[in-house]
């Protein structure tokens, strides 16, 4: 995820069309769909769970205020070695999770391909209410 937003929605474009161009097919990045889907959804206001280290999870606020999308509370793991990334237990980003949803979010959003959220999808829709639900769903609305 975060290579495909780390230099920006400029970047992810390129990324884009150059995997377009080299498949013959439509493309989308990680970031690129994650963007889309909370913009599809309308939310504008969001809490996110990453595994990343400070200046990544900047880069990926900025990625989000650029689609109009603004980070309320930010929970990270702040692992530098994305290789440790996969070896975050869902039980773990279910905690978090729980820990970092705000009353003032409009989603939540687990950042991180590698990230086992889904393991922990329905516990997680479970503990954020009413119409939030939709930004913690493995689906785009």
């Amino acid at each position: 995820t975060s290579g495909s937003f780390f230099e920006g929605p400029a970047w992810n474009k390129k990324i884009s069309e150059q995997l377009t161009a080299i498949t013959k097919a439509p493309t989308v990045t990680t970031a690129g769909g994650m963007a889309a889907c909370l913009m599809a959804g309308g939310f504008k206001k969001v809490d996110i769970v990453t595994p990343y280290v400070e200046l990544t999870n900047e880069r990926l606020k900025h990625f989000l205020k650029a689609h109009g999308i603004n980070v309320v509370k930010l929970g990270t793991f702040d692992m530098l070695d994305m290789f440790n990334h996969a070896k975050i237990q869902p039980e773990e980003i279910y905690r978090k999770v729980k820990e970092i949803t705000t009353p003032k979010s409009e989603a939540v959003f687990v950042a991180c391909t590698q990230l086992r959220a889904l393991e922990v999808l329905d516990e997680s829709v479970a503990h954020v209410e009413g119409d939030r639900v939709r930004g913690l769903d493995a689906r785009c609305p």
